[in-house]
């Protein structure tokens, strides 16, 4: 996917730890939050969350309906943002297939119709076989907002090899603020099992935990807004998915997914797990953690940061990814 960069801006998602920032009169105000982004501000990150709204697939077309072995077939989906909330416009769309039930997939770069630039398609080869064939899409606006369609699909947790995720988003080397490459976002990768949402952030230099004297431990998180909450102006982070090796140095679990609205008190039935490999984080946590036990579609924003003081708790943002629309989805026809 083509790579994005954001530059000079702070996230939501990377201040998981700081909702004790500031005085203890502010942090006493119930509008006091820095998951809750108040309607008509001017700072950059809270008109960010707020004027960009990433892509959607309206509709999908599979051509010919019943295709046989021997036919290639044409996938074509409307693909756009919502013009009711953001002037951005899809800039690259990509269908991914299978034809082994999801354990491989092939991704084809989509075109765009000269005549209707929501409407995009690409055409897979015969199949040369009958089966189901799974696809789903991904896609890419003017400003760096990202839609990734995720199907459920075997993960492989904790191997030497990295975890199959369906969903990639890269963030391009940051060349014009000096960013730590520990926490330099070059990456980032989303998955699902059915029971499991998955995570990876790879950095450009290694996962490092930071130090404690003098006091930087270093922070990595993951944003999580139901879209309900993304309204009227105003934004507010459900849960933070962190992890840091300091963390509990300040009564915060190594890895944890916090609840936003509960004072940033761990979700402990979440299950949520961590392990690293060199410049790459792996976090999960169950979907019981999610309102309903399940979702449709949910907001995330990857985030790095590094904490300079735990008296009140002070988070500095270093580097962030643009939005990116998870949606669920199980798409498939049949080749006969």
């Amino acid at each position: 996917m083509r790579s994005f960069k954001i530059t000079a801006l702070l996230t939501a998602a990377v201040l998981l730890c700081a909702a004790r920032l500031g005085s203890e009169e502010a942090a006493q105000s119930e509008k006091f939050s820095l998951y809750y982004i108040p309607e008509r501000s001017i700072v950059s990150l809270e008109r960010f969350l707020t004027d960009n709204e990433p892509p959607l697939v309206r509709e999908t077309r599979v051509s010919p309906a019943n295709p046989g072995v021997d036919d290639p077939v044409v996938i074509a989906a409307r693909i756009s943002n919502d013009a009711k909330l953001t002037e951005n416009r899809p800039l690259y769309a990509f269908l991914h297939y299978s034809l082994d039930d999801g354990e491989t997939w092939t991704t084809v770069e989509m075109n765009q119709d000269e005549g209707n630039e929501d409407s995009w398609y690409a055409e897979m080869p015969p199949a040369g076989k009958p089966g189901s064939v799974a696809y789903f899409f991904t896609a890419e606006d003017d400003a760096g907002n990202h839609l990734v369609e995720l199907p459920e699909t075997g993960v492989e947790w904790g191997g030497v090899d990295a975890p199959r995720l369906t969903g990639r988003i890269e963030d391009e080397n940051d060349d014009e603020r000096i960013v730590p490459d520990d926490l330099d976002v070059l990456e980032a990768k989303v998955g699902y099992d059915g029971e499991i949402l998955y995570f990876a952030i790879r950095v450009e230099g290694e996962i490092s935990s930071g130090t404690v004297s003098p006091y930087n431990p270093y922070v990595y998180s993951a944003g999580i807004y139901y879209p309900e909450s993304i309204e009227d102006g105003s934004v507010k982070t459900d849960f933070v998915l962190e992890h840091s090796q300091h963390a509990q140095f300040v009564l915060f679990p190594v890895i944890g997914l916090l609840d936003t609205e509960k004072d940033l008190v761990e979700v402990l039935t979440a299950d949520a797990r961590y392990y690293t490999d060199g410049e790459r984080l792996y976090m999960r946590f169950h979907k019981r953690a999610l309102k309903g036990e399940d979702f449709d579609r949910l907001r995330i924003i990857f985030g790095t940061a590094y904490a300079t003081d735990y008296s009140p708790l002070t988070i500095k943002p270093v580097d962030a990814t643009g939005f990116v629309n998870i949606v669920r989805v199980e798409r498939r026809f049949e080749v006969r």
